[in-house]
């Protein structure tokens, strides 16, 4: 996304990457927006998943702290079969807050939205270990998620 030629792109489009050696895709979860791409080793995209509707304030690319000022949506994403995104849409202040759970999406390496788990914790990461466990990391503790 170009902005100004005085604001880096990467400022609004920090992320996390994940790879598929079994479908030689890539995901990208787009920290500060609520979608996440799929592309092919080349570069091509091969699609766009959108769980929410956009957020993201332009006018806080001035601040120094405009990841503080705008809700972060994925904040990890680990992968195995299916890509794992682990969601918080609020900001990092309400981290603590009762109401602030994660949540993951499930989605296939062609974009679709197998499920959303809603979680009764608050994560910072998650990692994979089979299709139906995912690791998650409160910050002090690893939680066993099961997803079935």
């Amino acid at each position: 996304v170009y902005i100004t030629p005085e604001l880096q792109t990467w400022m609004p489009n920090m992320g996390e990457m994940a790879y598929s050696e079994k479908y030689n895709y890539l995901a990208f979860a787009y920290k500060l927006h609520p979608t996440i791409e799929i592309f092919g080793k080349d570069g091509s995209v091969i699609n766009n998943v959108k769980v929410a509707e956009p957020t993201f304030d332009f006018a806080t690319l001035e601040e120094a702290d405009f990841e503080d000022l705008n809700p972060l949506h994925f904040v990890d994403i680990t992968t195995n079969d299916y890509i794992y995104a682990l969601y918080w849409g609020y900001k990092f202040s309400q981290y603590n807050s009762p109401d602030a759970n994660s949540s993951i999406y499930k989605i296939d390496w062609e974009g679709n939205i197998i499920n959303q788990y809603s979680l009764n914790a608050h994560l910072k990461n998650i990692a994979v270990y089979n299709n139906d466990i995912l690791i998650g990391w409160t910050g002090n503790e690893f939680i066993v998620i099961r997803l079935t």
